[in-house]
């Protein structure tokens, strides 16, 4: 009886709440403020209300780290799972920042969720919730979406000559796919 109890309570129904995280862009206050987590960040427009929602939001998202380093300390994994995460951070703003001239950050949920849930190893009721609302929004983020890119290529404007040479080349792919593919003989145009 507690498997089921745990399966399902602490780990069936958070997974479900978290494929509903769709429903938070019918809220006009949040779609305003999460529509574009970039780098860098659009709070430009962000009043009173947004800032505390944020404050509260980093509160508890410090409060679940805090508990997680805990249980990483306890189990002797804060030196594997410190690099790792700080390599990932590492590796993700090096991008961003020799691919800042192209292309910029647009972190999109299912990316955000499906890596942190990978930071959720232990077996206990607090993680396991975690864990499975990470991954139901990961998974709602595929579905709804698809799998956007995390590097968005910039709008080029008219500048120097390497730019130029990328959208003649970018203008002339552009023309290459726009164009209909060969059609067999007898098949009808749909």
């Amino acid at each position: 009886m507690e498997s089921i109890a745990y399966n399902y309570l602490c780990y069936m129904v958070p997974f479900y709440a978290g494929l509903h995280f769709r429903l938070l862009d019918e809220v006009p206050f949040l779609n305003k403020m999460f529509y574009a987590i970039t780098w860098p960040p659009m709070v430009d427009a962000y009043g009173c209300a947004q800032f505390s929602l944020l404050g509260a939001l980093a509160v508890v998202v410090l409060g679940i780290v805090a508990f997680l380093v805990f249980l990483y300390y306890q189990a002797g994994l804060l030196q594997i799972y410190l690099p790792l995460l700080l390599g990932i951070i590492l590796l993700i703003g090096t991008l961003t920042f020799m691919l800042r001239r192209w292309y910029y950050l647009h972190l999109h949920h299912y990316f955000i969720f499906g890596v942190l849930a990978a930071f959720m190893p232990f077996q206990n009721i607090p993680v396991a919730m975690f864990q499975a609302l990470l991954l139901g929004a990961a998974v709602e983020g595929v579905s709804t979406w698809g799998f956007d890119p995390v590097f968005v290529r910039r709008r080029r404007r008219q500048g120097n000559s390497e730019e130029s040479h990328l959208q003649a080349h970018d203008e002339g792919q552009r023309q290459e796919d726009d164009q209909e593919p060969p059609r067999e003989e007898g098949v009808p145009v749909q």
